[in-house]
């Protein structure tokens, strides 16, 4: 079995429950996996405002951005709307599908594209897709999406299912390999947030390593927080990032 990150010292911020995982999906290449999250995210019930909101729409499809979407929306809204029929959704990514599967929702439409502008016109170019929204997301979503939606006649009502809280500083874990990380990994443009609250030498040995992001949107965020090299893939997922990651280190050889 080849191991093509085998050597590479990564430091894994997702937090859970999805964190497990991609610590294994990391380690089966070969990588040296240090665990620690950037960010904190505590699920939202839905309120009686939301529910009239989307009670207030005609046959809306649901967009669910990511597993956590999902899993955080079925255990508040139901799977189910009044009619007993399961929502319709449209997912970005086959983790999100297949966490929409196993949820049971019924599934309508799975995008190619990560970034919200990319996927609203795939959206929009589906024959029976509707005239209604409803996205579902965190306190911290990028507002692309809605307004490419919007502004081609849809109507759309956004609704957060998580919250996400920054954490600061430098997690314990990962403090013995300050200055040997080779990348970051990066979920969401959130996790790069704490990146603003290091001193000089911490932020120094962060953005000397590259940040492998699930995105185009949250490599642009690591970016801005000064990492030289921000890697994403042009696919959802996270399959397709580390895909990214081997390419680039077999580039670097």
């Amino acid at each position: 079995m080849s191991a093509p990150l085998a050597g590479l010292r990564v430091w894994l911020t997702r937090p859970e429950p999805h964190d497990t995982a991609s610590a294994v999906a990391w380690s089966d290449r070969g990588a040296d996996v240090v665990l620690a999250p950037t960010v904190a995210i505590e699920p939202r019930a839905l309120d009686d405002h939301d529910r009239a909101r989307i009670a207030a729409l005609d046959s809306p499809w649901i967009v669910l951005p990511s597993p956590r979407a999902v899993d955080n929306l079925a255990r508040t809204l139901g799977v189910r709307g009044s009619d007993g029929a399961a929502w319709p959704v449209a997912a970005i990514g086959e983790a999100t599908a297949d966490a929409v599967r196993d949820a049971g929702f019924d599934l309508r439409f799975v995008g190619a594209h990560a970034t919200g502008e990319a996927f609203a016109r795939e959206l929009l170019e589906v024959n029976d897709a509707p005239r209604d929204f409803v996205l579902a997301s965190s306190d911290r979503r990028r507002e692309a999406l809605g307004r490419v939606l919007r502004g081609a006649g849809r109507s759309v009502v956004d609704v957060v299912v998580h919250r996400t809280a920054v954490l600061d500083g430098v997690p314990e874990p990962v403090r013995p390999a300050l200055g040997s990380l080779d990348v970051v990994a990066f979920y969401s443009p959130s996790a790069v947030q704490f990146v603003a609250t290091l001193d000089a030498e911490a932020r120094g040995h962060v953005t000397g390593a590259a940040a492998a992001c699930m995105g185009s949107t949250t490599a642009g965020a690591a970016r801005e927080a000064g990492f030289k090299t921000a890697l994403a893939p042009g696919a959802p997922g996270e399959p397709a990032m580390l895909d990214l990651v081997a390419e680039w280190r077999r580039s670097r050889r």
